[in-house]
C-alpha cells in the first residue's frame, strides 16, 4: 500500500511540474518565452540580475492553452547555476529597457491561466497611439474573465502610453497589483495605470506608491473599471501628484477604498471611503527616495488583512501583502504596516505629522 500511494504521489507531482528556464540576456528571455508558448506546461521563467533590452520589438508571450505563467527576476548564480539563489525583492537589479521606441512586455492568455510578474524594473518603454501598456500589457483572449492576474513589487519609470503608459490590465477573474512603485511615466490621454474587469470576481490593489505620473489629459494616475459583478478593492497605496486627478472610478460598481494617501479623487457613487487621508506624503530625505519620512503620514497607517476571517470570506476581506516590501524590507513591522510600497523603520509622530499642510 505504500509503496502505491507513493507511485501515485509521483504520478500526480509530474502532472503538475513545471518548465523551468534561466535566462540571462535579452536573446535568452525571448527564446524562452518563445518555448513557453507551445510547451503545453505551467511555465516558471526566472531572470538573472542584469539588463534586458528590447532592441525595438516588445518581449511577448502568446498562448491560448491555459497553462500558466510566472516572470521573477533578482537571481543570481549559486553553487554554478545562473538562477541559484534570489536573495532580495528589490526589483532594480533586473531592468527591462525598451530604449523609448518599444514596449516592455506584452502578455496574451486564454483560459484559466494565471500569470505571475515580479520583482522587475520596466523603464524607457514607448507605444504609439492607439496601443495601451507602455512598459507592460495583459491581456486575455475574447476577453475572458478567467484566470488572474498577479503583478507585485516591481517598478515602473519613464514609460509612455496613450493610456495605462505604465501598466495596462485587460479581462480576468481576478487582478491583483500589490507592492509595485509606479513613478514618472507620461501618458498621451490619460492614465499611469489602467485595470478593468467586468462580470468576473473583481480588482485589487494593495500598497502600491504612484507618484509624479503626468497625462496630456486631466489624469495621470490609477483608472479602475468594474462592471457586472466585479468589485474593487483600494488598501494601502499612495495615490498623488499626478495630474488633475490620481484615482479615478467611473463606473457605480462596489468598491473599497481604505487606508490610501490620495491627492484628488473621481468616484461613483458606490464606494466604501474610509481612513483616507489628503496629507503630503513626506518621503524619507534622498534622490528618488519613496519610503516614508519619520514624520510622514504613512508610517502605520496601513490595514492588514483579517487574521481571523468569517467563511465564505467576504471579497472585501479577501486579500493579502507580500512578505517583503519593494526593497526587500519585512512588510509588517512591530504588528502594524506602512501605507505605499515602502515599509520604513520609524514610529509615527502622533503629535505633528497631521499638523502640517
Amino acid at each position: 500500500m505504500k509503496v502505491f500511494l507513493m507511485f501515485s504521489f509521483l504520478l500526480s507531482s509530474c502532472s503538475i511540474w513545471a518548465a523551468e528556464f534561466c535566462v540571462t540576456t535579452s536573446s535568452e528571455f525571448r527564446s524562452a518565452l518563445t518555448s513557453a508558448e507551445s510547451n503545453a506546461e505551467d511555465d516558471v521563467i526566472k531572470m538573472a540580475e542584469g539588463t534586458y533590452t528590447t532592441g525595438g520589438v516588445a518581449f511577448d508571450y502568446n498562448a491560448n492553452d491555459g497553462y500558466d505563467l510566472t516572470i521573477s527576476g533578482g537571481w543570481s548564480e549559486f553553487f554554478g547555476n545562473d538562477c541559484g539563489q534570489q536573495i532580495s525583492t528589490n526589483p532594480f537589479t533586473t531592468a527591462i529597457d525598451g530604449g523609448s521606441v518599444s514596449r516592455g512586455l506584452s502578455v496574451r492568455v486564454g483560459g484559466t491561466s494565471v500569470v505571475n510578474l515580479s520583482q522587475l524594473y520596466f523603464y524607457n518603454c514607448f507605444v504609439s497611439d492607439p496601443l495601451r501598456g507602455g512598459a507592460l500589457n495583459l491581456s486575455r483572449y475574447n476577453n475572458e474573465n478567467a484566470g488572474q492576474f498577479i503583478v507585485e513589487n516591481n517598478a515602473f519609470i519613464n514609460n509612455q502610453a496613450r493610456y495605462g503608459s505604465a501598466i495596462s490590465f485587460g479581462a480576468s477573474d481576478l487582478s491583483v497589483l500589490r507592492g509595485n512603485l509606479v513613478v514618472a511615466n507620461h501618458s498621451t490621454a490619460n492614465y499611469a495605470v489602467e485595470l478593468v474587469n467586468n462580470d468576473a470576481y473583481g480588482l485589487q490593489v494593495i500598497n502600491n506608491t504612484m507618484v509624479l505620473n503626468t497625462s496630456d489629459g486631466d489624469s495621470g494616475g490609477l483608472y479602475l473599471y468594474a462592471s457586472g459583478t466585479s468589485l474593487g478593492l483600494v488598501y494601502n497605496n499612495i495615490i498623488r501628484n499626478n495630474g488633475d486627478v490620481d484615482l479615478r472610478m467611473p463606473i457605480s460598481n462596489k468598491f473599497y477604498v481604505r487606508n490610501n494617501l490620495f491627492g484628488a479623487v473621481d468616484t461613483g457613487n458606490q464606494v466604501e471611503f474610509f481612513d483616507n487621508q489628503f496629507l503630503p506624503y513626506r518621503f524619507a530625505p534622498g534622490i528618488l527616495n519613496f519610503s516614508p519620512g519619520e514624520a510622514s503620514p504613512l508610517v502605520n497607517n496601513g490595514i492588514k488583512p483579517c487574521n481571523i476571517c468569517i467563511f465564505p470570506i467576504p471579497f472585501e476581506d479577501n486579500w493579502s501583502l507580500t512578505a517583503s516590501d519593494i526593497a526587500g524590507g519585512v512588510r509588517i513591522q512591530q504588528g502594524v504596516i506602512d501605507i505605499g510600497a515602502y515599509e520604513s523603520p520609524f514610529e509615527p509622530d502622533l503629535i505633528f505629522w497631521n499638523l502640517f499642510e
